[in-house]
């Protein structure tokens, strides 16, 4: 806020309840009211009231990834592209005209929720003058193209959960790189952590068997290294650290598919689900 005003005097007040009837009847008092990450679901009163003097900052470069946790879905959803975005609020969520937009762009291929959420911030100040902008020439916000929009929810465990027999390697490293990506090993969550990397063969799997081994076949574990079986190949992930420490400890016991089976830690020939 205090780079959107600059050195001017200016009073901002922070509020925590948006809907609360008191600050509603305050709301003709101010020249403008800003939302970044608010919690709440504004009130058909409170957005009659501010009357197109609202505006919302949101994680991504609208109309795509409108709803909860746009980093999230951003990878998840293999965007070629993030941004940040500030538009007026409106009744039906991200979906008000843009004031000011900055596009990020990244490699789709590598990128993380970590990361993304770096150049984010980076580019904080560059939509900030972009806004700054906006209201001192009083430009006119741009519609959004609703027919390019795509809307999601929260990521709840369901659309974390690595689905072995029908994901593709794009599919299984976009939930991984996006972060809390799980699979199940004998009942047990197991999160699956990046960088991640794709092969089009093993050389831990001989040729006769490329084609006959299930997705989600544990092929290699190598300290946190681990490599996996899938529809159109292998891909290389890494477990976290207090997994591997353990595993890496008993690796002596399970040097073939015909080692001991310790439930909780993964090792070759065991299968995920």
């Amino acid at each position: 806020m205090k780079r959107l005003v600059g050195a001017r005097k200016v009073d901002i007040i922070f509020i925590n309840d948006a809907n609360d009837s008191d600050h509603i009847q305050s709301i003709p008092s101010y020249d403008l009211m800003i939302c970044a990450a608010f919690p709440q679901i504004f009130s058909t009163t409170f957005l009659k009231t501010a009357n197109q003097n609202a505006y919302n900052f949101h994680p991504s470069f609208l109309p795509r990834c409108r709803g909860a946790n746009p980093v999230y879905w951003t990878i998840v959803s293999q965007e070629p592209y993030g941004g940040i975005s500030c538009h007026v609020l409106t009744k039906e969520l991200d979906r008000g005209d843009i004031a000011a937009q900055v596009k990020i762009d990244f490699d789709a291929q590598t990128i993380t929720y970590e990361l993304l959420n770096k150049k984010i911030k980076a580019q904080l100040p560059s939509l900030l003058m972009e806004l700054k902008d906006f209201f001192i020439q009083k430009k006119k916000p741009i519609k959004q193209d609703n027919s390019a929009a795509s809307f999601f929810t929260e990521n709840l465990k369901i659309h974390r959960k690595i689905y072995w027999q029908q994901e593709h390697y794009d599919e299984i490293s976009a939930k991984i790189r996006a972060g809390s990506a799980f699979t199940l090993y004998n009942g047990k969550e197991i999160t699956l952590l990046p960088p991640v990397r794709f092969q089009a063969a093993s050389k831990f799997v001989t040729n006769q068997y490329q084609k006959k081994i299930l997705p989600g076949t544990i092929v290699h574990v190598e300290d946190s290294k681990i490599i996996i079986s899938i529809i159109d190949g292998y891909i290389i992930t890494h477990l976290p650290n207090n997994a591997s420490s353990l595993r890496s400890k008993l690796a002596f016991l399970y040097r073939s598919l015909n080692a001991l089976v310790f439930p909780t830690i993964p090792k070759a020939g065991d299968f995920l689900n």
